[in-house]
């Protein structure tokens, strides 16, 4: 049954008009109405249709799709005119942030020598494709001589990149009333005091309130009581030993055994592998607040042969530090992580259509690309840390290299097996805005939300954080 839809119900809008910078070089936006624009139901609070295709297409592994294509300056949607088609796999509607990258495949100009080369192999097709970050890539199909690619392309882009833009985010214009304000609900004095900190032997200090003395770091930190007394000269030389100046610091701390988590970067030791004073007093005073604990136990999220080779670049791990074992946990860089997760999505989405429907190949390659081995491994390192916080009652502290990748998902994924409260919608929150924003992970430059730059090697690569969500 073909049913069409139709966008009618008109009523006066408004769109985002960008401001000349101020004499502060800042810029600003400000709302005009807009008469005469399509109402639609599922629009939200200050969402703004941008473009509309009403006979677009999709192409799919089971056949093109024709429906309705929008692009608001929050999302991309389509709704096909097929009302009788599965919605799950045919109707999709999405955040413009998840959006990787926007090309145009194929040539207007047939006389183009390269769309000659296409069309030997047998490949005329032209249209636009949109690479998203959730590993999906989604490919709409143009007439060339309805000359209506640009459009939409365009409208695409400029929404989906507002950075590159000049626009505002969206969130910028979304003023949707909440009950509670989500950002106040991140107090860490408050969640410090949860856990019976500031106590005798762990301390508050606003040594970091500017951002001056750690600038990736909150600023509101606890360090150990012995430490803080010992004044600001000796942390600063604690910290000048790590890499970003990233001192351990206390995350998680159980009061009624005494077992605290921290984390920290990799020491500074080098090829010569230098050792400092200040370092080793610092994590005996830590071991030391923990009167049950026999030794520190310091988890290196790396593997030791990539832990040896950052000594070339400066890095190191700690060696002969009393008190304390080290243990490494074996998960690999970001570089691994990525090519992994790039085979992985060829599996999962083969561009050759004889592979869309072959389950044992499919299975085949996900366990060659070792992505569920690195997921595994990632595990694994959580279970070996809780297993010695629960049995053997020790503090641990916790890096890798600069301590915001890896780092930030073994604390997270730990404390929420250990502490209940992470497991409720607030404390889940607030576990991401402790361990992933306020010690520093890069957001902007991982997820690369704004940015039209997919080449960027920075760009676009996240930490599995489904284990987080999962969990």
């Amino acid at each position: 049954m073909n049913s069409t839809f139709y966008v009618n119900d008109f009523q006066p809008v408004q769109k985002v008009v960008m401001l000349p910078e101020n004499q502060n070089g800042e810029e600003s936006f400000e709302m005009i109405d807009v008469p005469n624009q399509p109402k639609l139901d599922w629009l939200i609070n200050g969402e703004i249709l941008q473009q509309h295709e009403p006979d677009a297409i999709v192409s799919t592994p089971k056949g093109d799709i024709h429906g309705n294509a929008f692009v608001t300056n929050y999302r991309l949607k389509f709704i096909p005119h097929e009302t009788n088609l599965t919605k799950d796999t045919h109707e999709f509607d999405f955040p413009l942030g998840l959006i990787n990258a926007v090309k145009k495949f194929g040539f207007a100009n047939n006389l183009d020598p390269r769309a000659a080369h296409r069309t030997i192999r047998g490949d005329d097709s032209y249209g636009i494709k949109v690479v998203c970050k959730d590993l999906r890539t989604l490919k709409f199909l143009h007439q060339k001589e309805k000359h209506n690619r640009r459009a939409l392309y365009e409208c695409i882009v400029a929404n989906a990149f507002p950075n590159t833009s000049n626009k505002p985010f969206f969130a910028a214009l979304y003023k949707q009333p909440f009950r509670n304000e989500g950002w106040k609900l991140f107090d860490p004095v408050k969640e410090f005091k949860r856990m019976d900190v500031p106590n005798d032997l762990w301390a508050l200090t606003e040594l970091n309130k500017e951002y001056k003395f750690i600038d990736t770091y909150p600023k509101v930190l606890v360090f150990p009581k012995e430490a803080l007394d010992k004044g600001e000269a000796f942390l600063n030389k604690v910290a000048k030993f790590r890499s970003s100046r990233r001192i351990p610091a206390l995350s998680w701390y159980d009061p009624k055994t005494q077992v605290s988590i921290l984390r920290s970067s990799q020491p500074m030791s080098g090829v010569i592998m230098l050792s400092s004073s200040d370092d080793k007093a610092y994590l005996e005073m830590i071991w030391k607040a923990n009167p049950k604990s026999k030794e520190l136990k310091i988890f290196d999220a790396r593997p030791l042969g990539n832990a040896h080779a950052n000594r070339f670049r400066g890095g190191g791990y700690e060696t002969w530090y009393p008190h304390c074992k080290l243990i490494f946990l074996n998960i690999h860089s970001i570089h691994a992580i990525r090519k992994s997760l790039r085979t992985f999505k060829d599996i999962c989405y083969p561009k050759q259509k004889s592979l869309i429907f072959a389950p044992k190949k499919i299975l085949e390659g996900g366990e060659k690309s070792s992505w569920v081995s690195h997921l595994q491994t990632i595990l694994d390192g959580t279970h070996k840390i809780v297993t010695e916080i629960c049995e053997e009652k020790s503090s641990c502290l916790i890096h890798c290299s600069d301590g915001w990748d890896r780092t930030s998902q073994l604390t997270s994924l730990t404390m929420l097996l250990l502490d209940p409260y992470y497991r409720t919608l607030d404390g889940f929150a607030l576990l991401i805005e402790k361990e992933w924003l306020s010690f520093g992970h890069k957001f902007a430059i991982r997820f690369g939300h704004g940015i039209n730059n997919p080449k960027s090697k920075e760009l676009n690569f996240r930490r599995p954080l489904n284990l987080i969500v999962i969990y």
